[in-house]
């Protein structure tokens, strides 16, 4: 006997549908993260601010998850076995399985860390609570005085320490001289950055404090370049001693290709100089305003709108993890099911990024100026072109 197996698969089962339909997410929902990245950057309004640099970091991340999982690995995800096979362009450069999971499930790790985040900051914006610094240590005299002594005790040191360097280093050394100068140097500037010109006390858990240093005479507006000089120095610290070992290991060791990395040394030096400068400014955005009279409804609007915000979207992630558990328990197969399961997960960015741009109203103001704009322009093109057919018409009447 002659028995055929006809096993019921859809088109929703296959490999071409969730490609196409991630390919297709991902067309859509590009031009609407830019979209949410212009009015965060752009339009976010002065009562805002100190949320701004938190909304920017979930908008990030939130893209990277997308595009993490819609386009770089594009997952056949095969539950309740735990296991997938990919097709996105990760797979095409022969990335391992487990390390494109490990990217996926990493920007979800980054998104939750950033809704806490936000929400953290807004408990800090919002709620009164008690202080529990007591005592004399807790006091600003306490940290001035000390950091002033600290920083006259430090000078003969660093004179001292500056004088071995350049004139008691011996010839084996030598190599090694300007690399431990360029330390001494930044450390000194960190040091007193913080010791005398700062003196920050600082507002933890909040990116926030005031100085009692020589800058305490600066506007408070100006305090986040402070923060940004402070954050510099301490980069630059840290690009001379990963500058001291490279040295070190150029020097000691043989390896392949020593020719050529000599002549990429100074330009790879030069780099780290400039990425930590780059990487030490973005901190400055993290400072909120310090001397803002906020107001209470406002904030707890905001609060409302954020809770909107986060709330909504992650309808399309709690579903698809339902669905998944559900099918782990019950040892239960669907391959359409959970292929639409995945693309209702890269569904989340876009999502939030069309609640965020809704419920917040400066960027719901926004956008709809911008089509107001687009409409009136195109209402009074049509308009002079009618006035223009009009008159050419009068003119030929005239004529004849």
């Amino acid at each position: 006997m002659n028995l055929t197996c006809s096993p019921s698969v859809s088109y929703f089962d296959s490999p071409s549908f969730i490609t196409w339909a991630l390919h297709f997410v991902t067309v859509i929902s590009t031009p609407i993260h830019f979209i949410g990245l212009y009015c965060i950057l752009w339009k976010t309004p002065e009562e805002m601010k100190s949320a701004k640099w938190y909304l920017l970091n979930l908008h990030i991340w939130m893209i990277f998850f997308d595009y993490s999982v819609s386009f770089f690995t594009i997952p056949i995800v095969l539950m309740p076995a735990f296991a997938g096979i990919p097709l996105g362009i990760l797979h095409a450069f022969n990335v391992s399985g487990v390390v494109q999971a490990l990217i996926v499930l990493l920007f979800l790790g980054y998104v939750i860390a950033s809704i806490i985040f936000i929400f953290e900051n807004r408990f800090y914006t919002i709620c009164v609570f008690a202080s529990t610094d007591v005592g004399v240590f807790a006091s600003p005299n306490f940290l001035s005085i000390s950091l002033r002594v600290v920083s006259g005790l430090s000078i003969p040191i660093h004179l001292f320490g500056m004088y071995a360097i350049l004139l008691k280093t011996p010839d084996n050394m030598r190599a090694l001289k300007w690399y431990l100068a360029s330390l001494h140097i930044w450390t000194v500037l960190f040091d007193y950055a913080m010791s005398v010109f700062a003196i920050p006390v600082l507002l933890f858990p909040e990116f926030a404090g005031y100085p009692l240093g020589l800058f305490k005479v600066l506007n408070a507006d100006y305090y986040a370049y402070l923060v940004v000089i402070e954050f510099v120095f301490i980069g630059y610290v840290l690009v001379s001693i990963i500058a001291i070992f490279e040295n070190q290991f150029y020097t000691v060791c043989s390896f392949t290709g020593k020719t050529h990395w000599a002549s990429l040394r100074r330009s790879w030096l030069v780099f780290h100089y400039f990425f930590a400068t780059a990487i030490c400014i973005s901190f400055g955005g993290f400072v909120p305003e310090q001397t803002q009279a906020r107001k209470n409804v406002f904030q707890r609007v905001f609060f409302i709108a954020l809770v909107i915000q986060t709330g909504l979207p992650l309808i399309t992630l709690v579903v698809p993890f339902a669905y998944s558990w559900v099918s782990v328990i019950w040892r239960y197969y669907n391959q359409g099911l959970m292929n639409i399961a995945v693309i209702v997960t890269t569904v989340h960015g876009v999502s939030s990024t069309l609640v965020m741009l809704l419920v917040h109203r400066p960027y719901r103001n926004a956008l709809i100026s911008a089509f107001s704009i687009r409409s009136t322009s195109k209402t009074q093109g049509s308009s002079r072109r009618n006035a223009f057919k009009m008159s050419v018409k009068v003119s030929q009447i005239k004529t004849i």
